[in-house]
């Protein structure tokens, strides 16, 4: 999985970011905005406030209303970018966890508040277990972190699999553990689809995912 990150989400960056959601191949691509505030202004707009043509509210909304279904919204200042190593650093030490095969099979691995380092050399393996790790997502509340399962062997998550389970552990600490403690909440026919994007709800009760039903053959 490929990510592309856009640092702001004012005008240029909203576009951008819908634009390429409807361009890039989803299977192969996730987007994420930062920005350190959640709310969107139209600066254009401001030229017609003293003039009572626009009222304040009218030139203000949520930044997550105007970005397309998939598009991640990340709420953060930005620390430093560090072009050579294709990162980022946001200065309240957010985590950013990400999937890959590094290790052999699908893990989750995270990115240090300070930094991977050239080649990742300082991520964190977060899971280790014999199922291929993807999609992890944190709950708002930082304590917990969901991410979704396919059997051992799977080598993407582009297919739609019985076995395919929805699993949660703490959110790791500053040194995460060698064998977290990892509970099952579900099984279920799923897959490509099932949890792309953060789908928590605000007091991290609650989470929403796809499950699919494979149809009879037809006669």
């Amino acid at each position: 999985m490929k990510n592309l990150l856009i640092l702001g989400a004012g005008t240029a960056g909203t576009l951008l970011a819908n634009k390429l959601q409807h361009r890039l191949a989803r299977d192969e691509w996730t987007i994420t905005v930062v920005d350190r505030s959640a709310l969107h202004y139209y600066q254009p707009g401001f030229l017609f406030l003293p003039f009572g043509l626009y009222q304040p509210e009218q030139v203000v909304r949520p930044a997550r209303e105007l970005l397309l279904p998939g598009v991640q919204l990340r709420l953060g200042e930005v620390k430093q970018i560090e072009p050579a190593h294709n990162q980022v650093q946001l200065s309240d030490g957010t985590q950013l966890a990400y999937n890959t095969d590094r290790s052999g099979s699908w893990d989750v691995w995270r990115i240090p508040a300070d930094g991977a380092g050239p080649n990742d050399q300082k991520a964190e393996q977060i899971t280790s277990d014999d199922l291929e790790d993807w999609f992890p997502h944190f709950s708002p509340d930082g304590k917990w972190m969901l991410f979704l399962s396919f059997a051992k062997g799977v080598k993407t998550h582009n297919d739609k699999l019985p076995g395919t389970q929805l699993r949660m552990m703490p959110a790791p600490g500053a040194r995460p553990e060698k064998t977290p403690q990892i509970q099952v909440l579900t099984t279920f026919f799923g897959g490509q689809g099932t949890i792309n994007v953060n789908s928590w709800s605000p007091d991290s009760t609650r989470f929403a995912y796809v499950i699919y039903e494979p149809l009879p053959p037809v006669q």
